[in-house]
């Protein structure tokens, strides 16, 4: 996935100004214009830690607020998040719907406790 100009002003902002090599770096390799390999008898093979927001081979597309929402409230980073990890298949919906209930279930029961 290409970053916009705004995604790589976020990611050098987030490095301490001390860190002037470590910034440099980071835009002399974006200078360099590289992509990821394409293959397409491998086109899912190691996907399960690519990020599906920001991903090479895949981007879900979604609005900002649902990104946020599943990265930061269901904790969803990575594509093996949407597997079962004892199963290696993806969650049915029902599936999805339990664990969404149950986030949202604790996170209230949290705020009355606080």
């Amino acid at each position: 996935m290409q970053l916009s100009t705004y995604q790589k002003w976020r990611m050098v902002k987030g490095i301490p100004k001390k860190q002037k090599y470590m910034r440099q770096c980071l835009q002399e390799f974006w200078k360099l214009g590289l992509k990821p390999r394409y293959h397409p008898d491998r086109e899912w093979k190691g996907i399960e830690g690519e990020s599906p927001w920001h991903g090479h081979r895949l981007q879900l597309k979604t609005n900002y607020h649902f990104m946020q929402y599943c990265k930061h409230t269901l904790d969803v980073s990575i594509m093996s998040d949407f597997m079962n990890r004892d199963t290696n298949k993806l969650f049915t919906e029902t599936e999805w719907r339990g664990m969404i209930d149950e986030i949202h279930f604790k996170n209230k029961t949290n705020s009355f406790t606080t």
